[in-house]
């Protein structure tokens, strides 16, 4: 007897949604940190508060520096974007849940990561200070709002099938 095999029959529409996903939420976990870095530093250089000149930030050293952390800040957005990739085409055997289903989680999870990322940033930026980049604040500030967005998803969706299914056969 052969082993089962968990892969769905995806659509090339949903192969294409999955792959678009998964660079979507790897190049936005890359850029979130800059982007809300050089809107924090315009917002404050518009009130007329003192910033670290734009120099500071390209100078080869710091750059190098800065590329890091955008990887190691990145790490919870990665983990999503596998995870989209691996749960969008595989079914897993823990909850039934259609392609479609498992995208809105996925995409649910993702927007919870983005707010909650940009708030931890945005902090981050406005109250500068190097060694507060060494933490990992995205375990507690995005990466924990992510898996719970998205470990609550799959169990409403598991449960709402798993309670259709027993009103179908009650039926």
């Amino acid at each position: 007897m052969t082993g089962y095999n968990w892969s769905m029959a995806l659509t090339k529409r949903e192969r294409n949604l999955s792959n678009f996903l998964f660079w979507v939420i790897l190049l936005v976990g890359l850029l979130l940190p800059w982007c809300v870095g050089a809107w924090v530093k315009l917002f404050l250089e518009v009130q007329g508060k003192p910033t670290w000149p734009w120099g500071f930030f390209l100078h080869p050293e710091i750059l190098l520096v800065e590329i890091f952390a955008s990887v190691y800040w990145a790490l919870p957005f990665t983990g999503l974007a596998l995870l989209s990739r691996y749960g969008l085409e595989k079914q897993l055997s823990l909850l039934n849940l259609n392609p479609m289903e498992r995208l809105l989680c996925i995409s649910l999870s993702f927007l919870v990561g983005v707010y909650h990322a940009t708030l931890l940033f945005k902090d981050l930026f406005w109250k500068f200070h190097p060694i507060a980049f060494l933490y990992p604040w995205f375990v507690r500030n995005g990466g924990l709002e992510m898996l719970a967005a998205l470990v609550g998803g799959w169990v409403l969706f598991g449960a709402k099938h798993r309670y259709l299914k027993r009103d179908d056969e009650r039926s």
